[in-house]
């Protein structure tokens, strides 16, 4: 029918119409695979970018969790390092446990009156005999 139609519109002959039809077959045929080809290529980069995105995310939320995880480890650490090294406390009369003593407290301002009271102060100034 193909051939019957190029033979009408064109005015050829049967010989003719194949090679027109062969032609035009040709060509469709190496635009349709340029369109193939290009059409693979979007859905591939496409589905390239959604998987890239995907680990990015992915890597991301890891990172961002070592990253707190690390954050709060140093945090407890120089916390119960401090505490250490600088809560002041004593221990109780009665249970034997130890007592904190909170900075900028009633309690914390005792000690300091104590301590002025009874002539406490830096080593170094009592041995200049200050």
């Amino acid at each position: 029918m193909a051939t019957v139609k190029l033979m009408a519109k064109y005015g050829l002959d049967v010989d003719a119409a194949y090679e027109k039809l062969a032609t035009l077959s040709d060509s469709n045929s190496r635009e349709f695979d340029a369109a193939v080809r290009n059409r693979s290529e979007s859905l591939y980069k496409s589905r390239l970018m959604g998987q890239m995105n995907a680990a990015r995310a992915s890597i991301n939320i890891s990172a961002n969790a070592q990253l707190k995880a690390s954050y709060d480890r140093g945090y407890n650490d120089g916390y119960a390092k401090g505490k250490g090294d600088h809560q002041i406390y004593f221990y109780c009369k009665v249970c034997g446990k130890p007592v904190y003593i909170a900075p900028n407290s009633n309690s914390h301002q005792a000690v300091v009156d104590l301590m002025h009271a009874n002539g406490w102060g830096h080593q170094a100034c009592h041995d200049k005999g200050g």
